[in-house]
C-alpha cells in the first residue's frame, strides 16, 4: 500500500480585472491538505495545479511540462474519462500556443490509442 501524503497541495485562486485590452491576473496561492491521498495522489494534483498556475501566468513551456507530466497519475485522482481529458486539452491547448502542432498531434494519438484509464480503488474524488 501506497504511504499517505501529509504535503500541503497548491492550488490557484484567481481574480482578475479586465482594463481595455489587457486582462491582468493576480494570483493568490493557498495550500490545502488533501486527507487520505497517497504520494502518487498529491504528486500528480501538485503538477496539475503547477501547470495551471504557469498557464494563467502567461508561462505555457511550464505549465505544459507540469501537465505532461500529471497525465499518467491521473487514473489514481479518480474522476471520469471526460474530466481527465481536460488536463489532456490544456497540454494540447499550450502546445499549439508554443507552435507545436506535430507534438500536440502524437500526444492525442497516443491518448486516443490507449485503453480507457482504469479508476484506482481509493481515489481521490
Amino acid at each position: 500500500m501506497a504511504r499517505r501524503s501529509r504535503s500541503l497541495l497548491p492550488l490557484a485562486r484567481r481574480t482578475s480585472r479586465h482594463t481595455g485590452a489587457e486582462l491582468r491576473t493576480a494570483p493568490c496561492v493557498r495550500a490545502i491538505n488533501v486527507a487520505g491521498a497517497t504520494d502518487a495522489q498529491a504528486t500528480t494534483l501538485r503538477l496539475i495545479g503547477e501547470g495551471l498556475i504557469a498557464l494563467t501566468q502567461g508561462e505555457p513551456r511550464a505549465g505544459l511540462d507540469y501537465l505532461v507530466e500529471s497525465l499518467a497519475g491521473l487514473p489514481s485522482i479518480g474522476g471520469s474519462r471526460v474530466q481527465q481529458e481536460v488536463i489532456l486539452e490544456t497540454a494540447l491547448a499550450a502546445m499549439l500556443q508554443l507552435g507545436a502542432p506535430g507534438q500536440a498531434a502524437r500526444l492525442l494519438s497516443r491518448h486516443r490509442a490507449a485503453p480507457g484509464p482504469q479508476v484506482t480503488r481509493g481515489a481521490v474524488n
